[in-house]
């Protein structure tokens, strides 16, 4: 094997990375550069205010950089010109209508008016999302005290910084009038300026200027006197409209000749000389690259609020050049703007040291160069040996491993691949699997269907897992775990695939053994059951008939039998009912034996269908009456003619009905309905008795299964009368279903299918003689005991 240095590295790190997490994890691994974001940035102010501006490229740079699928979405609050209380009430109710089914991953403010307002909105419009601020004036802790999931860069010019410039360049300054307008941001730093006027007093007169109208500063300007200077940072008012900074300075400008000071960098070419300056964009930058670490994972509460505000000095050479000030007394490292090209010329002694330094950085990069190489050569070796062990401990694996690049060529495999695939002595490197099925027919079909695969893994983009069939040396299928890692380049395009597979053909087989055991012991302990049930359902009727038999023997012989006449019709009665109940058992026995053989067949007739419910209902009224339970047959169609079999509807009723007498109680009720729904008759069967837990309703229809299993249950059967119920109705073309709440009784509902045999007329005769139905009912109601 092998490789260049880089594509070494790239395959081995690879490796290691998949032996120890491939077969752990299964979930697929997606970039966040290829996720998309929703991001929400608001402004405190309007569109084309520079500052805020600004910061949006910043951090619409720093995103754009990083992350490849982003929804930016940007909104201005205005509030230069509008501010208060009922204004972002209004702006509250406008983004709740319009970002209702928004999710923002999370929102990034400009300036204090838009921080403040998601402070008291913003868990309502934006519950959850991460907040990053930026151009915060005067930021304190507290601002967080309400909301843990902000972080942001607070935004402090240095206005005692510049205060201290201007005094230093102009030292017999007299005074310092300070212009802020009346916005958030501007009445904090009247009050931080307000703050410092005790540090100055008697070195220099503070003046806070009360005016914004641009009329009435003009005027308070132009009388200043010429030991003054002006701190500029308002938006001033022409007839209540705002004119921009820009404007603003101009016509300040034009009334003053004092040199003018400001603390941001975007209003130094209108009239600005300069002082120590903040960026709206590194705002933005710092901001963005915040918002990435929070998008990357990180909890905003774990990442500081950047409280210092980076700043340079900057000046403006005309303006310097106005008042006469020269630029050898400006701070070292100033940015000075619009200097003439003239002016660029390089002092000697800059020139020699700018050379010193760079002799000694070469001389610096030439020893870390050294070391790098001699490094490097260590590393070489190291990754010589790792190579070698590697790829011993890849083929020592039990598991196929194999390497292919984008293009579906094959590079690299290991001994178990080449056994399995029958690979010794072939040529495989650079060959497509098409290529290799033509070579190795044995396994013509699992490397068809490894490049099916293939293809799969590749155009989900994500690891995946399957089962492929491989037939072994010995002529048997093995099933194979195959895993699939689709590698890309930075460009998306497909660089290689690494498979890998694990023989599970014999714990495919241990589950499929387990499967099988199971519902062999489930299958078992259910015919135990059954088997149990039935002997002591035939021994009770047995013992009865063989002791009654017993008696009558002994009655024949003591000839006392015309004296107890009575006693022996009685017992005559016990051994009639438990034969019914014997014939019963042995009649259904038959029957379930029928439909699993698929023998039983119905004998369908056009039939008058409720008059069949209701002459089988009105016929167990003596065994209701002597029991005390009323029994009502209502319906809502007195005619319903439809293709039925008779004799097995009488014996579902007459089921259902016995069922029903058994769990009532002496006082209880028994309802039969019909319902016409067109197309079907629904019959309801329902019973005010015990009922049935909810747990047990889905086992009621089960072959050999009782909800009571006990040898001491109260009520006798076999557990195969319903389950007959459930095969003669599903044999009619419909189903039956349970209604039931514990101690509320049950509502058994059968759904039959209204049809028509055109061939056949409608049968008024008596369908089963009257002696036949009452033995019927007899043999059905057998094991209740009057």
């Amino acid at each position: 094997m092998r490789f260049s240095c880089n594509r070494k590295f790239t395959w081995i790190a690879l490796l290691l990375s998949m032996i120890i997490i491939l077969y752990t994890v299964r979930a697929p691994v997606l970039a966040l550069r290829n996720i998309e974001k929703h991001v929400l940035i608001l402004n405190s102010y309007h569109k084309g205010y520079k500052w805020t501006d600004d910061m949006v490229k910043g951090i619409e740079d720093v995103l754009k950089s990083d992350l490849e699928n982003i929804n930016l979405s940007v909104e201005y609050l205005d509030g230069k010109r509008v501010h208060g209380e009922l204004y972002f009430q209004k702006i509250y109710e406008i983004y709740k209508h319009k970002y209702e089914s928004e999710k923002f991953d999370i929102i990034f403010t400009t300036d204090n008016d838009a921080f403040y307002f998601l402070r008291n909105y913003g868990q309502e419009l934006f519950p959850g999302v991460p907040i990053v601020f930026c151009g915060m004036n005067h930021f304190q802790d507290t601002m967080l005290a309400e909301n843990q999931n902000v972080t942001g860069i607070a935004e402090n010019p240095d206005i005692k910084g510049t205060i201290d410039l201007a005094l230093n360049l102009q030292p017999n300054t007299k005074q310092i009038y300070f212009l802020f307008d009346n916005t958030t941001t501007g009445k904090l730093f009247k009050a931080y300026t307000k703050s410092l006027s005790n540090q100055y007093e008697g070195k220099v007169e503070f003046i806070i200027g009360h005016h914004t109208d641009v009329t009435s500063v003009a005027k308070e300007v132009r009388v200043l006197p010429k030991d003054s200077i002006i701190f500029f940072l308002a938006l001033l008012q022409d007839q209540k409209e705002f004119m921009s900074y820009e404007r603003g300075a101009q016509i300040i400008k034009a009334n003053s000749s004092v040199p003018i000071y400001s603390a941001w960098e975007f209003m130094m070419d209108y009239g600005i000389l300069g002082g120590k300056m903040i960026h709206g964009y590194d705002h933005g930058v710092q901001a963005g690259k915040l918002g990435l670490r929070i998008l990357m994972g990180e909890v905003p509460e774990n990442i500081s609020v950047v409280r210092h505000t980076p700043s340079k000095y900057i000046f403006n050479y005309q303006e310097l050049k106005r008042v006469g000030l020269p630029m050898k007394d400006l701070p070292l490292g100033s940015l000075i703007l619009n200097l003439p090209s003239a002016s660029y010329a390089i002092p000697k002694n800059i020139i020699y040291m700018v050379i010193s330094s760079i002799i000694i950085a070469l001389a610096s990069i030439i020893t870390v160069l050294l070391r790098y190489i001699r490094k490097l050569r260590e590393t070489r070796e190291a990754l010589r040996e790792n190579e070698e062990q590697l790829r011993n401990l890849i083929n020592a694996m039990p598991d196929f491993v194999c390497f292919k690049d984008g293009e579906g060529h094959w590079i690299e495999v290991n001994h178990a691949c080449q056994e399995i695939f029958r690979l010794e002595g072939i040529d495989y490197k650079g060959k497509r699997d098409k290529d290799l099925a033509e070579e190795v027919a044995s396994c013509e079909g699992a490397l068809l269907t490894c490049e099916k695969t293939d293809e799969i893994a590749w155009r989900n983009g994500s690891i995946t897992w399957d089962e492929e069939m491989i037939t072994g040396k010995d002529g048997a299928e093995k099933i194979y775990d195959v895993c699939k890692v689709p590698l890309f380049k930075e460009d998306g395009s497909r660089k290689g695939i690494v498979i890998l597979g694990r023989d599970i053909t014999k714990r495919k087989k241990d589950h499929e053994r387990i499967q099988q055991l199971k519902e062999a012991i489930e299958y078992d302990k259910l015919k135990t059951e059954f088997f149990a049930n039935l002997s002591h359902e035939l021994r009770t009727p047995i013992n009865l008939i063989l002791g009654t038999v017993q008696l009558l023997e002994m009655n024949l012989r003591s000839r006392e039998m015309c004296d107890r006449e009575p006693d022996m019709a009685r017992r005559m009665r016990i051994v009639k009912q438990n034969c019914f109940r014997l014939l019963r058992l042995v009649n259904n026995l038959i029957d379930i034996t029928k439909v699993d053989a698929g023998y039983l067949e119905l004998e369908l007739e056009n039939q008058n269908i409720v008059s069949i419910i209701e002459d089988i209902t009105l016929s167990v009224a003596e065994y209701t009456e002597h029991q005390n339970i009323h029994l009502q047959f209502d319906t809502e169609v007195e005619e319903k003619n439809m293709l039925c079999d008779p004799d097995k509807i009488e014996r579902i009723m007459l089921n259902l009905l016995s069922n029903a007498i058994k769990f009532s109680k002496p006082g209880g009720d028994i309802f039969v309905n019909i319902y016409d729904r067109g197309e079907n008759i629904i019959i309801s069967v329902k019973d005010t008795g015990i009922g049935i837990h909810a747990d047990k309703l889905d086992v009621v229809f089960e072959r050999f299964r009782q909800v009571d299993k006990s040898f001491t249950r109260s009520h006798e059967g076999s557990g195969i009368g319903l389950s007959l119920v459930k095969s003669l109705v599903t044999l009619h073309g419909r189903r039956i279903t349970l209604e039931s709440e514990y101690g509320k009784g049950c509502d058994f509902l059968i759904e039959l299918p209204v049809r028509i045999h055109a061939g056949r007329t409608f049968e008024q005769q008596e369908r089963i003689p009257v002696q036949s139905r009452v033995e019927r009912i007899h043999i059905e109601f057998s094991d209740i005991y009057a």
